[in-house]
């Protein structure tokens, strides 16, 4: 692909053919992570897109991504796990909260954890015990969508 001619050639020919695998590639090698976290948005990868936030030490530019766009990728993530049952990975909190590089803003980390102990109360359900801990979670967006979830 490399001998398509200039990286403007390039990346019109990703785009025109769809080639959206290769053109992440290209985002990726170029350091164009404002572009790359679009483009993972517009396919609909929003874990992926969110994995260009966290900072695992291969992004050398923070990305120029408003809060507000931050914020709804992170709530279609944290959401689509709830609703597939995917399983939350192993030490995923500490890898956003302590990860050196992490380019989610503080509100952005706390907003997690609360989708975490969403996630938590949701696949280890206990009853009386989950239900009374739902209820002492903040009001708000989360805190509904798993009410509505659960009902």
């Amino acid at each position: 692909m490399k001998t398509l001619g200039s990286h403007a050639e390039q990346e019109a020919f990703f785009i025109e053919y769809e080639m959206h695998e290769q053109l992440v590639g290209f985002y990726t090698d170029r350091g164009r992570y404002s572009d790359l976290f679009y483009l993972l948005v517009k396919m609909g990868e929003m874990e992926r897109a969110l994995n260009v936030l966290i900072g695992d030490g291969c992004i050398r530019s923070i990305p120029k991504i408003p809060e507000d766009h931050v914020g709804q990728v992170l709530d279609y993530a944290m959401a689509g796990r709830v609703i597939c049952a995917s399983e939350q990975p192993q030490g995923a909190i500490s890898k956003f909260t302590h990860q050196e590089n992490c380019l989610l803003a503080p509100k952005h980390l706390k907003r997690f954890e609360e989708w975490d102990v969403g996630y938590q109360l949701i696949h280890d359900w206990q009853g009386a015990e989950t239900c009374k801990q739902l209820g002492e979670m903040d009001d708000g967006a989360i805190k509904q969508f798993i009410c509505l979830y659960v009902s």
